[in-house]
């Protein structure tokens, strides 16, 4: 067995050089698979990802409601002061030819914040009629 040289490794040795691609394919997911597999051996106590959560912060919370209801009234200002901007910005006449209705502001407002979802339509509504009203 000694006199053979480089080329001897058994029977292993065999399939390895005639299966060269598959071994370096397996050999380069095993690789790839320590760390994953280190990742997720380690203690958890040591975790860095763990982030406390704060309960004053309703994002941070489990309580999807919560995080619902804060989502509605910070977008619900942002929904009032866009829908200003942009009945004030174009005006009653275009709105109510863009709609077929009369020239009423409170028709006008109505068809407008029928466009928006449900949750900020009257945020919507208040918006328009008071940008149609006032001017923004």
């Amino acid at each position: 067995m000694i006199g053979r040289g480089y080329r001897s490794g058994g029977p292993l040795g065999a399939v390895v050089r005639r299966h060269r691609w598959a071994f370096t394919i397996a050999v380069l997911l095993l690789l790839g698979a320590v760390p994953s597999v280190t990742w997720s051996l380690r203690p958890a106590e040591h975790s860095p990802d763990r982030v406390k959560r704060d309960p004053r912060y309703a994002t941070q919370s489990s309580d999807v409601q919560a995080a619902r209801q804060q989502n509605l009234r910070t977008k619900g200002d942002e929904t009032v002061q866009a829908s200003k901007e942009t009945c004030a910005g174009f005006g009653l006449a275009h709105f109510a030819r863009r709609y077929r209705v009369d020239g009423d502001p409170q028709t006008v407002a109505r068809h407008f914040a029928r466009r928006y979802e449900p949750a900020y339509q009257a945020q919507a509504y208040t918006g328009c009629l008071e940008g149609l009203l006032n001017g923004g």
